[in-house]
């Protein structure tokens, strides 16, 4: 009976090790797990401000191309009022000076509402720059970081793994011992057999 309790005893606490043995290998994996997770979620990151930023460019280009053509439009607006000052200028009959005032208010006009369009697009130009800029040190500074969480992760999970199989390897070799000495014990105990 004496005997039955100690081997009872033995195997809770043989139990009990494995268990912990167990908890801290979950734990370890665990905690890797999350910051792998981390590290993917920075690489995600500077996918999106990638993408962020080509969609920046583009808006920005646009703009760009859409305030050269209107500052086309507006020098060709201008070479047209110039024409108009000319003929006043060499006082051709044709044209009288009522045409000539109600000619150069609609090119003045004309010109004042593409001057408008032209400064509120510079606007928005200057606008979405600077936001492109914004993203871009933001971008450079996400990369630092993820590349320095990657080696931090990099060299983590190679201790990590290099610790895991140490002690796995330490843990298989104590549980053999343990095994082989129940063994050897029981059978002292019970036969005559010499080990």
């Amino acid at each position: 009976m004496q005997i039955q309790i100690e081997q009872g005893h033995e195997i809770r606490m043989l139990q009990n090790q494995l268990e912990e043995r167990l908890e801290q290998a979950i734990k370890n994996d665990s905690q890797l797990q999350q910051k792998l997770q981390q590290y993917y979620e920075l690489v995600q990151k500077v996918k999106d401000l990638n993408y962020c930023s080509k969609q920046k460019i583009q808006n920005s280009n646009a703009v760009e191309e859409m305030a050269k053509k209107l500052q086309d439009h507006l020098i060709y607006i201008q070479k047209q009022r110039s024409e108009i000052e000319e003929f006043k200028n060499q006082q051709i009959e044709n044209i009288t000076q009522i045409q000539y005032d109600f000619v150069l208010e609609r090119m003045q006009n004309l010109e004042k509402s593409h001057k408008d369009v032209l400064q509120d697009l510079f606007e928005q130009y200057t606008e979405q720059r600077d936001e492109l800029n914004q993203i871009q040190i933001q971008k450079s500074e996400e990369e630092q970081l993820c590349l320095q969480e990657y080696v931090k992760l990099s060299n983590i999970n190679r201790k990590e793994a290099e610790k895991i199989r140490a002690q796995k390897a330490i843990n298989q070799r104590e549980q053999q011992k343990s095994v082989r000495d129940r063994i050897i014990g029981i059978a002292r105990k019970f036969t005559f057999i010499r080990i």
